[in-house]
């Protein structure tokens, strides 16, 4: 099971070239092998850093996917 957190939010309205800045420094941050294992690894994170794009494709896949083990699963909000 993949647990996906979104490290950043950006306000509605950023503008694009504003949030590609953030997103790669982001990026490369995630990536730098120090700062992951001292800061993500060690507690059981997996760092992957990728873009607002397919950060926004994966969210959709993961609200896809458990959207349907919900229903499967006959889950019911109280």
């Amino acid at each position: 099971m993949t647990i996906l957190s979104e490290m950043w939010r950006w306000s509605p309205g950023t503008p694009e070239a504003v949030v590609k800045k953030l997103s790669q420094d982001f990026a490369d941050v995630v990536r730098n092998k120090d700062f992951a294992e001292k800061n993500l690894i060690q507690v059981g994170l997996t760092p992957v850093g990728s873009s607002p794009e397919e950060l926004r494709q994966r969210i959709a896949r993961d609200v896809t996917a458990v959207a349907e083990f919900v229903r499967s699963a006959g889950i019911k909000p109280e």
